[in-house]
């Protein structure tokens, strides 16, 4: 991206599809620069990216609502690797030097992140900073089961994730009273098959649910314990 820009084109539909069929597959390189003001839909930036590296790229007041969907990013949606591609070499996914600043992004379902939503494979964030970000949870009814997998980096690492020197900063995580939520971190909300995070920084995070529990009865007393679970400032679920 040869210099920074503010969006004005409406909303922000996204690049490729949130499957394996479209893909962004390359390299974007933002070479620093800014890109302030924008409204991005439901698919994020990138609806979905394999083996492709994105790197350098500053992002500046920007909102997202999902709407209704799993899976789903500022950034990027949904990541794969190529792997056993008899047409493509196999590469795996970097991501590097993001920032993210004065952004917002609420998301009603599971599976949701700043930079990355769902994460498939085994690959590296690294150099990225979050900062006075926020993201929300508002629900019209309780769900019947908990919402699953928020982080402000990535919301579920279905393999292993490698985070190292991310910085988050004066952030939030908010949940509403209809919200019943598990596996929230600062930095992964869930991992399945663990990885790494090394030399990173989360302070003046906040995370609020507001949620106590789906089954009243007439007087608004809760019958069952339900309750919002596995909230960690770095990791929800490991």
């Amino acid at each position: 991206m040869e210099k920074s820009f503010t969006y004005s084109g409406g909303t922000f539909g996204g690049i490729g599809l949130v499957d394996t069929t479209v893909c962004f597959q390359g390299t974007f390189d933002g070479l620093g620069n800014t890109i302030s003001d924008m409204t991005v839909g439901d698919k994020g930036i990138f609806a979905s990216i394999k083996g492709a590296t994105i790197k350098n790229l500053v992002i500046d007041n920007a909102t997202m609502t999902a709407s209704g969907n799993t899976k789903r990013g500022l950034l990027v949606s949904k990541a794969y690797n190529i792997s056993g591609d008899s047409n493509i070499a196999d590469r795996t996914i970097v991501i590097d030097g993001i920032t993210i600043t004065d952004s917002s992004m609420t998301a009603n379902h599971a599976q949701s992140g700043l930079i990355v939503g769902c994460a498939y494979n085994t690959f590296p964030i690294r150099n990225c900073t979050i900062k006075n970000s926020t993201m929300n949870c508002t629900r019209t009814a309780v769900n019947t089961t908990a919402v699953s997998g928020y982080g402000l980096v990535v919301g579920y690492a279905v393999q292993k994730v490698n985070i190292n020197k991310v910085k988050v900063e004066d952030s939030a995580i908010n949940f509403d009273e209809k919200s019943w939520v598990s596996n929230i971190g600062g930095l992964v909300g869930r991992t399945n098959k663990g990885g790494s995070i090394k030399d990173c920084i989360v302070s003046g995070l906040t995370i609020k649910s507001e949620f106590v529990s789906r089954n009243r009865d007439a007087n608004n007393y809760a019958i069952t314990a339900d309750f919002s679970e596995n909230i960690g400032g770095v990791i929800g679920y490991l």
